[in-house]
């Protein structure tokens, strides 16, 4: 048994230190590194948009008229998204700072339901806006199939998770 016991313990040490220099390489997380810019976006996201672009295109058999105003779209979103995603850090920040036994906690907790509210109704105009924009752009066969391709992903999806 101390033989067992002194093996062990040695292997142990050695386990533990290079778990430790592992996690301490890896700026303090392990689920992204280096993926996600300083803005809080995806570093590749043009990339992303691009590939989204092509594939689309082959799938529903795009003009080049339509790419361009895909193109367009898209960029425009991801600037929606980008200030979209800071107001919700931004949101996220005030409801952590909340405290519930300050003087003024209920003019805050309303400011901050506000807040909240206006924010999720950006969202909703966005989203509309995006899907009134592409039923101008796309045929009506088009955006049949593309709705079909979204149907198919979120299926996809839901069984991942």
């Amino acid at each position: 048994k101390k033989t067992i016991a002194l093996l062990t313990l040695p292997a142990l040490l050695l386990t533990s230190s290079l778990s430790f220099a592992n996690s301490d390489s890896s700026n303090g997380h392990s689920w992204g590194g280096d993926k996600y810019s300083e803005e809080g976006g995806h570093k590749n996201s043009a990339k992303y948009a691009a590939k989204k672009l092509k594939k689309m295109s082959k799938k529903l058999d795009l003009n080049k008229d339509q790419e361009a105003q895909l193109k367009t779209l898209f960029e425009a979103r991801q600037v929606t998204r980008e200030s979209g995603m800071q107001a919700r850090k931004a949101l996220h920040e005030s409801i952590r700072n909340l405290d519930p036994k300050a003087a003024d906690y209920t003019t805050k907790l309303a400011a901050v339901k506000q807040q909240a509210g206006a924010q999720a109704q950006s969202k909703i105009d966005s989203m509309m806006s995006m899907r009134a924009s592409l039923q101008e752009i796309l045929s009506a066969d088009q955006y049949q199939k593309m709705q079909e391709m979204m149907d198919k992903r979120s299926k996809k999806n839901k069984h991942r998770s």
